[in-house]
């Protein structure tokens, strides 16, 4: 309950009731003992911190779920921590770090042993790897990269999910108009 409403909160504008929403989360998992989760809430933190211009406090925390969630974390699980330590990487503007943690992204979710993913990973998947690539593609202005994996993704995305196809679609936006500009240049 506390990454939904951490979510909606920051998907208003409300980033203040977003990291209440997130903190709340955070103590409940802990108090859980439930480590995966406690990785999902301050991934979550992370990822809304790096997106509200604080990115060195969004990176520490990503760094951070990875760690709590600990090497025995469910593979998507990893996969998806380390995908927000990606995009914190990106967002401040550390390139190479960003394009290992997608690898590590990758080989994380290809990892067939461990504990099954738990519920609320239900949505990190192989195809979700590939936007996020894309993303990240997009925010270091590699069109060449991004914009390939982006139609992909789009050619094969469910419509009905309004919000993703929306967002995903401004960042082929985006990576079209850099990809013009090479093209121009």
């Amino acid at each position: 309950m506390g990454q939904i409403a951490g979510w909606i909160a920051s998907d208003a504008g409300h980033g203040e009731d977003a990291e209440h929403a997130y903190r709340l989360g955070l103590s409940a998992a802990r108090q859980a003992g439930d480590a995966p989760l406690v990785a999902q809430l301050a991934g979550s933190l992370g990822y809304h911190l790096t997106n509200s211009g604080r990115e060195r406090e969004g990176l520490e925390l990503a760094k951070a779920a990875v760690a709590e969630a600990g090497p025995d974390a469910p593979a998507t699980t990893r996969a998806l921590f380390l995908d927000r330590v990606a995009w914190a990487h990106t967002r401040a503007g550390e390139a190479q770090p960003a394009l290992r943690a997608l690898g590590e992204a990758h080989a994380a979710l290809d990892t067939t042993d461990g504990p099954p993913a738990p519920t609320w990973a239900y949505w990190v998947n192989r195809e979700e790897l590939e936007v996020m690539d894309a993303r990240v593609f997009t925010e270091l202005r590699r069109p060449l990269r991004a914009v390939p994996l982006l139609q992909d993704v789009l050619g094969r995305y469910d419509a009905t999910h309004a919000r993703e196809v929306t967002l995903y679609r401004s960042w082929l936006a985006v990576a079209l108009a850099d990809h013009g500009h090479l093209l121009l240049a």
